[in-house]
């Protein structure tokens, strides 16, 4: 699936049963060369699981990448864990809403390199790893939390390295480690 200029992708449950994507890597917006420009992932009520990286504006200047995990739809890591750059080098955003995301032994980035900004909205739902969570590793990275759980296992790191910036607010729902 390509989602990579100004496209958009809808995952959610036909009238027979749930939907579901299998992939080693989902890049969202921002890739090179001709397919450059700011792309959509929607999964709302079906199951998307991913191997090995899921990247939200990949590339500085190149389009940015949204995912939407609404209603009761999932994110999966499957074979153990997967690693979320939500900002890998370029723009991104993840908006969970309902939805599950297991993320399994992954570590979660915001704002990845120093041309990242990455940002995640949690209002409901949940999250889980059993790795870090990097809230501007080299970028910056911007957590809003309104309800929802955010569950991780190891260590948060706002601001991480030299260049990153981070901030994490906290209105409602749970945060646990």
């Amino acid at each position: 699936v390509d989602t990579s200029h100004d496209e958009a992708v809808y995952l959610r449950a036909s009238s027979s049963g749930n939907s579901s994507l299998d992939t080693y890597n989902t890049i969202v917006g921002g890739m090179t060369g001709p397919s450059s420009g700011d792309a959509h992932f929607r999964n709302s009520n079906g199951t998307h699981s991913v191997e090995n990286g899921l990247y939200l504006g990949y590339s500085d200047g190149m389009g940015a990448g949204h995912y939407q995990l609404i209603g009761s739809g999932t994110l999966a890591a499957s074979d153990g864990g997967m690693t979320v750059y939500i900002g890998y080098r370029g723009v991104g955003d993840f908006e969970l809403d309902g939805g599950t995301a297991n993320l399994g032994s992954a570590n979660l980035y915001l704002g990845r390199y120093a041309t990242a900004s990455g940002a995640f909205s949690l209002d409901s739902g949940s999250i889980s790893a059993s790795s870090s969570q990097y809230i501007g590793y080299q970028g910056s990275g911007t957590v809003t939390q309104s309800g929802g759980t955010n569950h991780f296992n190891a260590t948060m790191r706002i601001g991480y390295s030299a260049g990153g910036s981070g901030s994490y607010t906290l209105t409602g729902g749970g945060l646990a480690a």
